[in-house]
């Protein structure tokens, strides 16, 4: 598992139509919120190395038509599954373009793809070019296209064919693969009625504690959440079971993803498509129209029979419109019928006790189901299930769990080295505060807490032996388990063993 850094790393190359060195380089300064989509400026080229030439964004969209492709949902994922990254560069560390160049090649060796020899980062840029230029006969114009790609057009070119938004942003739905011949292609994406309402708010502080603080981020990060709520259902019924997103609050927390599916638009009040050529227009209307006719007959006989029922009911027939309707009264009379238009509401138990489940396998009571696997977590996202476990997946708080609820010996071992980092970390907690741990948890504590705590962490394993800068946001529980004992000097000799390839990698 990568959290997700594959997957938005490809993604981000095939809409920018960009050299993975240039995609290698974005930094979360570069991001900007443009309404409909998100801006990525590049200051700097393989044709304009000393960044003198126009910094305008290149324009990128969602497609929600497709969530395996969205970008909006990859970055979303991405964010989401790296609760620690900071102000700086988008994918931290050294050869990311590298390490995403060996992902690929797995990737397509694990699919068994002919030619997949041949593929290579390069691929992904020649075609996108290919797709946007040639993939239909009413696509972007040329000198549209070489702009986004960052090709010299010659002197007389670039001093007469300027860079426009229209241009780019036509470029950019294309691209997004929306269907350029039907009215979808305006799509816009998935969002809230509201990015200031005090559910979102909460909910962009909780999951994304860093990036929130960023004012230029906000808008760009409430696209991200949209996105993962419109498609929590895909998500959950694509990844696996033991992907580290399903650790994080926004998957833990069933009341939290139902209060921000009710705040996200349905309607097109706020935001307006822009990229559009004027024949998406009639597309529209010609859609409008069509499903207009297609409910006449219906609308018709609606009336038709409403107006039968009223005259019916003047004559003393008794008809089902007066039966509903005399029930209906009545309800209200006994005072039942105010109930009746109210949502829903999940209820806790009274006491407000924690209800915790219990499983049978293995011949006696476990806190946890059969084949439960801890995840591949990040220190922040474990940190949350260590205190808080999983509503959702009504998984006990992992500092509950006993080794004797675990079916092997490799998740016990993993076990005690989330204990060992969870316990470095909570005596971090005090020696910071002078207090003790919260005696009651809630998202927003465990966020808070983890702010404080981890800031002693991170100032002794920031950096390696030779002074190199590590992604410590990034790191997993068992490499950070790792490294204390190394600083410490371990008791007894523990060789580390390194992953087996195929666990340490992931596509998605």
């Amino acid at each position: 598992m990568d959290a997700g850094f594959l997957h938005l790393f490809l993604v981000l190359s095939w809409n920018l139509m960009a050299r993975s060195k240039s995609t290698e380089t974005i930094q979360l300064g570069h991001l900007s919120y443009e309404e409909d989509a998100v801006g990525i400026t590049f200051f700097k080229s393989k044709i304009d190395q000393d960044g003198s030439k126009r910094r305008d964004p290149r324009h990128i969209y969602a497609n929600p038509l497709q969530p395996h492709t969205c970008a909006f949902l990859a970055l979303g994922l991405y964010l989401d599954c790296n609760p620690m990254l900071a102000a700086g560069a988008l994918f931290p560390g050294s050869s990311q373009r590298t390490r995403f160049g060996k992902g690929l090649k797995l990737a397509l060796i694990e699919d068994n793809l002919v030619g997949s020899s041949e593929i290579g980062t390069h691929s992904i840029r020649k075609g996108a070019a290919t797709f946007v230029s040639s993939g239909s006969t009413g696509g972007p114009s040329l000198v549209s296209i070489c702009l986004r790609c960052g090709w010299s057009l010659g002197s007389v070119f670039e001093r007469y064919m300027h860079y426009e938004r229209a241009g780019d942003q036509f470029v950019g739905r294309v691209v997004a693969e929306l269907p350029l011949n039907q009215a979808n292609f305006a799509v816009l994406p998935p969002h809230f009625v509201d990015n200031n309402s005090d559910a979102v708010v909460a909910a962009l502080d909780i999951t994304f504690p860093t990036l929130s603080k960023v004012a230029s981020m906000r808008g760009i990060l409430a696209h991200g959440m949209a996105s993962l709520v419109r498609h929590f259902d895909y998500v959950v019924d694509t990844l696996p079971a033991k992907h580290i997103v399903f650790g994080t609050p926004i998957f833990r927390q069933p009341l939290m993803i139902e209060a921000l599916k009710a705040e996200l638009a349905t309607t097109n009040q706020r935001l307006q498509p822009s990229g559009i050529p004027p024949y998406i227009e009639v597309y529209r209307l010609l859609e409008h129209q069509g499903s207009s006719i297609d409910a006449m007959p219906r609308s018709i006989v609606d009336q038709m029979r409403g107006m039968l029922d009223e005259r019916d009911v003047t004559h003393g027939t008794i008809t089902s419109v007066l039966i509903k309707q005399t029930i209906v009264d009545a309800l209200q009379v006994l005072g039942v019928g105010r109930h009746l238009d109210e949502p829903a509401l999940r209820r806790e138990d009274e006491q407000g006790q924690q209800v915790t489940f219990l499983y049978s396998w293995g011949g006696r009571m476990h806190k946890i189901p059969e084949g439960f696997e801890i995840p591949l977590a990040d220190t922040a996202t474990a940190w949350s299930l260590w205190w808080l476990g999983n509503d959702r997946l009504k998984y006990v708080p992992y500092n509950a769990i006993d080794s004797r609820d675990l079916g092997s010996k490799k998740q016990r071992r993993i076990l005690s080295e989330w204990k060992l980092v969870m316990t470095e970390l909570a005596d971090r907690y005090m020696e910071c505060c002078g207090c003790s741990l919260p005696s009651s948890w809630n998202e927003r504590k465990a966020a808070e807490s983890f702010e404080v705590a981890v800031r002693g962490l991170h100032l002794l394993l920031s950096t390696t032996p030779l002074e190199r800068q590590r992604r410590f946001g990034q790191l997993k529980v068992v490499t950070v388990a790792r490294l204390i004992r190394q600083r410490r000097g371990a008791k007894t000799s523990r060789p580390y063993q390194k992953r087996k390839r195929s666990e340490a990698h992931g596509t998605t």
